[in-house]
């Protein structure tokens, strides 16, 4: 019996042939590389269109040997294979490599033997349904999991988006060494489609400090800068000057100091908590403010955005207690012997100005602030941060009057996000007024 139903050369090349079997209704090709034979199915049975098909694998068969690629398509298997036997995985602790496993071990238990050439967004699509399907006693290495409101034990968002970054970190490397030409990277959990439990915490309006809290807080911060400083007085007049190791407290004293200019910052000039860290004396402009007193000359900061969809600078405005706050700080910084080059940090280290301030420091400075306040959450559940001081300059300009497309310019947001916070909180006060003012009969017994 015949096996071939139909069979002819691709360009008069021997070594390409397409043909039709009894197996398959479709057209096939063969190809002979020199080292091995190559099948792939054409996947139509229309002839023209079966010789266009053929036309692009020679070519992309040909680019790979160019480029020395494997010929043939690798499985997802394939490629974690070779990344925890390549250079990539060398010197990685052994913990982070066993979860990197585990992450990939997931993907390939649903996609099973798909190339990872030919993942489409449809497979991911449907990987998410079978990844929310695994409970969190079945699976290796999922440490972050929590029971939702149905009762199931899901993983967490930051479990999921730490898979997510460890598949794409092995597809990544695969790429850079050429051992694959192209893939369809893990895309971002779709957290709308799986409801409340997956809805992103960033989308959702959070509270900030009341204007008696950042009082409180603002004096707390003055209090550990003023109590630090003291410290190295005494520490002087009693020791000298210190040297070496001894130096910690004056760095502890110089960070008290920075965050209250940082906090200021924040508060009068709605700039995100990293943006401040980039800001440098060339930064610092005078812009010229027509006021109902006359002309005056304002303190403006050139910030440059940190968010990749708002990459372009923007000029905010700071108010005068931001002003004079930032001027004291400038000045403090002076007499330490900072230097005031335009290219030196606002915000820099102890010992050298061009470079900047430990990105943790402000951050673990005020936390240990508020443990002495007692407070770590908001009413409405969120956790104070420093984030929120930028919440409170949105919400005091939106209620002094202050046009929202300004604030948005200021802030670096459009327009909508700014109006979508400030609508979410001006409800949640009109409900509480309509609450706090309901009649109710029980008030006359």
């Amino acid at each position: 019996m015949e096996f071939y139903t139909e069979h002819f050369l691709l360009n008069d090349n021997k070594y390409q042939v397409i043909y039709k079997s009894l197996r398959s209704p479709y057209y096939q090709l063969r190809i002979w590389t020199g080292d091995e034979y190559i099948n792939r199915s054409l996947a139509t049975n229309d002839k023209e269109r079966a010789i266009q098909k053929a036309l692009r694998i020679t070519s992309d068969i040909r680019t790979k040997r160019a480029f020395k690629q494997p010929i043939k398509d690798p499985s997802i298997r394939d490629i974690l294979d070779w990344y925890n036997q390549s250079s990539f995985a060398d010197g990685m602790r052994a913990a982070r490599l066993h979860y990197i496993n585990a992450s990939v071990e997931r993907v390939i238990l649903f996609m099973k033997g798909k190339k990872v050439e030919t993942l489409s967004y449809d497979d991911w699509n449907k990987y998410w349904d079978f990844r929310l399907s695994l409970s969190a006693e079945n699976i290796k290495g999922n440490i972050h999991s929590v029971r939702d409101k149905s009762g199931l034990n899901r993983p967490s968002r930051a479990t999921l988006s730490s898979e997510r970054q460890s598949y794409n970190q092995v597809m990544k490397a695969a790429l850079t060494a050429n051992r694959i030409a192209r893939t369809t990277k893990m895309p971002a959990f779709p957290y709308r489609r799986f409801g409340d439990y997956y809805r992103p915490s960033k989308n959702q309006a959070k509270d900030t400090f009341t204007k008696a809290q950042y009082k409180e807080l603002r004096e707390a911060v003055r209090d550990q800068s003023l109590k630090k400083h003291k410290a190295i007085e005494t520490r002087i007049k009693l020791r000298g000057n210190p040297a070496g190791k001894a130096r910690q407290p004056h760095l502890e004293a110089y960070l008290a100091r920075g965050l209250q200019a940082y906090m200021s910052l924040l508060r009068n000039c709605g700039c995100r908590r990293w943006e401040a860290y980039n800001i440098k004396y060339k930064n610092l402009i005078e812009v010229k403010v027509k006021t109902q007193q006359g002309p005056r000359v304002a303190m403006g900061i050139e910030i440059t955005s940190t968010k990749d969809a708002a990459y372009h600078t923007r000029t905010a405005i700071l108010t005068y207690s931001g002003e004079q706050a930032l001027l004291e700080w400038l000045k403090y910084r002076k007499s330490k012997g900072l230097s005031d080059d335009p290219e030196a940090y606002v915000f820099s280290s102890y010992d050298d100005a061009f470079k900047k301030v430990k990105k943790e420091s402000f951050p673990n400075s005020f936390d240990r602030i508020l443990n002495k306040l007692g407070w770590r959450y908001f009413a409405d559940g969120s956790k104070m941060n420093l984030g929120a001081l930028r919440r409170l300059f949105i919400i005091t300009r939106a209620d002094a009057g202050v046009d929202l497309n300004l604030i948005a310019m200021t802030c670096g947001n459009s327009v909508s996000t700014i109006k979508a916070y400030y609508d979410s909180v001006q409800l949640s006060r009109y409900a509480a007024s309509i609450y706090e003012s309901s009649y109710y009969p029980e008030d006359d017994e």
